[in-house]
């Protein structure tokens, strides 16, 4: 079975205010460094995802235990500017999307990588082990990806639907059952 690593959701602010908040916003972990990257990043705690914040008003948040924590930051975002900027700006925010989620599956077997490229399909398939050392697999029609390691390890991401990932790794297991 997958078990979730890591998410990435995000939205737009729909106005741009890192200089009205860097110096005043009350977060425990918080960096701007504009010569560096053109962000801002806040953390409500270390174990809650990171914010990175534009001066476009888009934001990202990634990381997290779970799922519910991308959106539960989001939460505490809109309600920490609101509260710094005294107003509501809750309409003018857009809404708050997934947009990439990563699982990792773990098979207790060891894979022959230059045997799986030909199981999963030449045109699907890279694997050029002086590069990287797992294969990476782009099932047609999908836009997600399956990063495959020679100890078994299967990393999925690009996916951005919870329920699509037992989805996809069915799939994929069918697809390489004469190799498990």
């Amino acid at each position: 079975m997958a078990e979730f690593v890591s998410g990435v959701g995000g939205s737009e602010l729909g106005i741009e205010l890192i200089e009205d908040i860097y110096s005043d916003i009350d977060v425990p972990t918080m960096r701007y460094e504009p010569e560096i990257f053109p962000a801002l990043h806040l953390r409500f705690s270390e174990e809650m995802p990171l914010i990175t914040l534009f001066h476009s008003g888009h934001y990202n948040t990634s990381g997290g235990p779970e799922i519910k924590s991308l959106y539960e930051t989001n939460e505490n975002f809109i309600k920490a500017l609101e509260q710094l900027l005294d107003c509501s700006i809750s309409e003018k925010v857009g809404p708050f999307e997934i947009r990439n989620l990563v699982y990792k599956a773990d098979i207790d077997t060891e894979f022959d990588l230059h045997e799986m490229v030909v199981l999963v399909g030449l045109e699907s398939a890279e694997y050029e082990p002086e590069q990287f050392p797992g294969l990476i697999y782009r099932p047609k029609n999908e836009d997600y990806i399956f990063l495959i390691y020679r100890t078994g390890a299967i990393i999925l991401t690009g996916i951005n639907n919870q329920s699509k990932v037992d989805e996809a790794f069915s799939k994929l297991y069918e697809e390489i059952e004469v190799a498990i």
